[in-house]
């Protein structure tokens, strides 16, 4: 049997509990379904199992699967990803054809090495170029914008966002101006050449 008073097990014929001494002589006799087996549950107030929490961390369930899905490349984008081929490429023909009309720099070893690296460079913005435009489509994800850059190491500054899954791409003036850092979008890209083509808040 069970004390009203401190709720511990007692002897049926005992009339007063041994830990707490509250009389227990108008107590009705046990039965034996008050006594717990290992099949019944236990009552609730000794129940101090902590309760899981169902509830996600905010924002994470709109982030969804990490990922990216395609999307086909419009003929703009096209455009522009075969434009930046040919620019580099273009600067690179002008520079090896100025250094070729001077005569005294023509002779000159520094300046070839330096013309071989401003190559290598060239080579490999028309590279990661060219894998996009044959690709043929843009990936599509949905990432939390960490934080944005300005690089002003030119003219024209580059306008960078950092991503928590894809990294940093190029996001342009006007998507540097609106960005909210923390905040969730839908970002359609290209992934060598690291171009953003669009970005639209999700939360």
């Amino acid at each position: 049997m069970e004390c009203p008073n401190c709720h511990s097990n007692v002897a049926p014929r005992l009339e007063r509990c041994p830990r707490c001494d509250w009389l227990l002589n108008d107590l009705p006799t046990a039965t034996a379904s008050d006594i717990p087996n290992e099949l019944s549950s236990p009552p609730a107030r000794w129940d101090q199992t902590p309760l899981l929490s169902d509830t996600v961390a905010p924002n994470t369930a709109l982030i969804g699967s990490s990922v990216p899905t395609t999307t086909p490349l419009t003929g703009s984008q096209k455009f522009r990803l075969l434009f930046g081929t040919f620019l580099p490429f273009a600067s690179l023909a002008m520079v090896i054809w100025l250094v070729l009309q001077i005569d005294f720099l023509a002779g000159i070893s520094v300046v070839w090495l330096i013309v071989g690296v401003f190559g290598l460079i060239v080579g490999w913005q028309v590279t990661i170029h060219l894998l996009d435009f044959f690709s043929g489509v843009a990936q599509t994800q949905v990432d939390r914008l960490t934080k944005t850059q300005v690089v002003k190491f030119t003219r024209q500054p580059i306008f960078y966002g950092h991503f928590e899954r894809v990294g940093r791409l190029n996001i342009g003036r006007v998507n540097h101006k609106v960005g909210i850092q923390g905040a969730i979008y839908q970002i359609i890209y290209s992934p060598h050449s690291k171009r953003l083509w669009m970005m639209k808040q999700v939360s």
